[in-house]
């Protein structure tokens, strides 16, 4: 009577025999499992890009309330002016805002260490003027001078925060 021979492989110092590798997972069935991972990162992806889109937005508003505080602070120390105005109306730079709120004026300020970063396009510049925000002038802030107004200088959707 024949006895039946196994191929023997050798892993290590370790030999498996081939009726022991019937219990192993097949190429099939790695790939079924594979693709069922493949199927649950692609559902579960957008969800974590709306999240970080909700975080992003929540830093927005944080930052552009710490501004606003800080501007309406600056306006009640010195009669109503804007940080860099030395008088009502005067059109003012970005060097000059920035400064009336980032330097001490000897009696006040400073009102914040430096200018927040706009999360969505990562900008701390700050775009003064007074036509509509949102434009492609690549800053992450807008000031009206005019106005006062203060928002976020990147997306059309920002311009309600």
């Amino acid at each position: 009577m024949r006895t039946k021979k196994y191929l023997t492989f050798c892993i290590g110092s370790k030999r498996i025999n081939r009726a022991s590798l019937r219990n192993a997972v097949t190429i099939p069935e790695f790939f079924i499992v594979f693709l069922i991972l493949a199927i649950i990162a692609a559902i579960s992806a957008p969800k974590f890009s709306e999240a970080k889109n909700g975080s992003d937005l929540k830093r927005l508003v944080k930052g552009l309330e710490t501004v606003r505080q800080q501007i309406e602070l600056y306006k009640v120390q010195h009669e109503g002016l804007l940080p860099g105005q030395k008088f009502k109306g005067q059109e003012i730079t970005e060097e000059e805002f920035v400064n009336g709120l980032t330097e001490s004026d000897g009696v006040y300020g400073p009102y914040l260490k430096k200018m927040p970063r706009n999360p969505f396009n990562g900008l701390r510049s700050v775009r003064i003027g007074s036509v509509t925000i949102g434009s492609a002038a690549g800053a992450g802030w807008f000031l009206n001078c005019y106005t006062g107004d203060f928002r976020a200088d990147d997306l059309e959707f920002h311009r309600a925060y």
